[in-house]
């Protein structure tokens, strides 16, 4: 699904890459007519869009229903599995059917009470593949019908006004154009980085600019974003009663056209260089990024990169390396702790590298998985990314125990309060809060703690007074070396 030489010499000379725009149209319409008589669900056209032909696609296809103004979400299938579990929720996807154009790489810990599926997330920072850029044409709040409309986009298309398009779609009333993208190293779609995301938008609102200033078309400047839902292809637009079709374009030799980042940016004339700023004097290999200035804090900082490294390195020894499903995001962890601890991009490079090949299998070991290089350089250029380290002690089983036992210094879960002892300390505190306790006796103490909402018996209160009093004639040794420097 590459593009080929001569498709990309037509597409970057701004000629066309096709026949003339009556035959277009024509077939286009003819087409559209043909699946109007008969609509279906048509999971060819969301493969295609999601690539769930590559076995290395492994991102989630969101799902939901707009019924009668509610917004019902019907869970997250697997690129790998779509074509098994779509039948279960064909029947709700049939009126006003919705499905996420990128896929995102997680599901929640709750499931679809309508479809049983587990909901996936859908924001944009969990977004594992982009899949294509695209527009939202209302034309026909315009008083454009769609035929017009399809005619006046293909001839941008000629004249080179907008590139090439990868998917042509009635919507029921309007129109979605798609532009299919890839990767520059695979045939899988582009990954969810935060950088690739900006670019993202840049192209969907530079595509909507262009195709406007040639001809006012009703394009929707709000839907830009990554996470947008679009109508399933096959479903019915209650609004119109019509159902939505979905027409996937080819070149000459009968191939999808498909873009890379770099393509798209060039067409469109994207630039993407920030306004001069003021230079900020850092190591070369180190990015700008806000560091402490006093030097003791700076020392700090740099101290909770090495423990956090360290940390890292005795769990992997604890588990005899880190397993599938966990490489990538360790490595990259790894990356931005060094890069905290002021690592050279060069000792993070010797780091990651031993770290992968004792990996379970050693990373990398498929054709997605991101190189070093790339993930080193991500860490260095992107905003400053810390994990909670509650999160990260739970995400590779560390329990408290395990913590002690290894000796780490910041990857550790807090430990919890037994029901029981947290109903002590809270009376604890409620006492010693009381003015002058000592003189008071027990019966007026407790009538005093049930003002503050906290029952509890005469032998109870009684028990807390004395550990009140053991506690004030043994403090803890912090607490008699401050007493001893006063």
């Amino acid at each position: 699904m590459a593009l080929n030489h001569d498709d990309r010499r037509l597409i970057l000379s701004g000629g066309n890459r096709s026949w003339p725009i009556e035959k277009r149209h024509t077939e286009i319409i003819e087409e559209i007519k043909k699946k109007l008589n008969r609509p279906e669900i048509a999971v060819d056209c969301l493969s295609t869009i999601h690539r769930c032909d590559n076995h290395h696609a492994d991102g989630i296809i969101s799902f939901a229903s707009v019924l009668s103004k509610s917004f019902n979400e019907l869970g997250g299938i697997k690129h790998r599995n779509l074509k098994q579990e779509i039948d279960k929720i064909k029947h709700e996807l049939a009126v006003d059917g919705r499905f996420s154009i990128n896929a995102s790489f997680g599901t929640k810990n709750r499931k679809s009470f309508i479809t049983g599926l587990p909901l996936p997330f859908r924001k944009e920072t969990h977004l594992r593949y982009l899949n294509a850029c695209y527009l939202d044409i209302d034309c026909y709040k315009i008083d454009i019908a769609f035929p017009l409309a399809l005619r006046k986009v293909l001839a941008a298309e000629h004249e080179g006004i907008i590139p090439p398009v990868s998917i042509i779609c009635y919507s029921g009333r309007g129109m979605y154009l798609m532009w299919l993208l890839k990767s520059e190293h695979s045939n899988l779609p582009e990954k969810g980085y935060e950088d690739r995301i900006k670019l993202y938008k840049k192209i969907n609102k530079a595509l909507a600019k262009r195709l406007d200033s040639y001809q006012k078309l009703g394009i929707d400047y709000d839907a830009h974003d990554c996470a947008r839902l679009l109508r399933v292809p096959g479903s019915i637009n209650s609004k119109s009663n019509h159902p939505v079709v979905y027409c996937v374009q080819q070149d000459f030799g009968g191939q999808v056209p498909v873009y890379t980042f770099n393509v798209l940016k060039r067409l469109l004339n994207i630039d993407l260089r920030k306004k001069q700023q003021k230079k900020v004097k850092t190591r070369a290999d180190i990015s700008p990024v806000k560091r402490p200035k006093d030097p003791a804090k700076l020392k700090g900082y740099r101290a909770v990169g090495e423990y956090i490294i360290g940390d890292m390195l005795k769990i992997e020894k604890h588990i005899g390396g880190f397993s599938q499903g966990k490489r990538g995001r360790t490595l990259s962890l790894l990356s931005l702790s060094a890069r905290k601890a002021g690592y050279s991009k060069a000792k993070t490079k010797k780091l990651l590298s031993e770290v992968a090949a004792r990996c379970q299998p050693a990373y990398p070991s498929e054709v997605n998985d991101t190189r070093i290089d790339t993930i080193i350089e991500h860490s260095w250029t992107s905003k400053n990314k810390h994990y909670k380290c509650q999160y990260l002690a739970s995400n590779y089983g560390i329990s408290c125990d395990v913590a002690d036992e290894l000796k780490l210094k910041t990857i550790r879960q807090e430990k919890k309060l037994s029901k029981r002892k947290a109903e002590r300390l809270k009376r604890e505190q409620a006492i010693q809060s009381i003015e002058a306790p000592e003189k008071m006796t027990i019966r007026q103490i407790k009538k005093s703690l049930q003002g503050k909402g906290i029952n509890a018996s005469i032998s109870t209160i009684s028990i807390d007074l004395k550990k009140i009093n053991e506690k004030k004639a043994n403090p803890p040794k912090s607490m008699r070396k401050d007493e001893e420097l006063l």
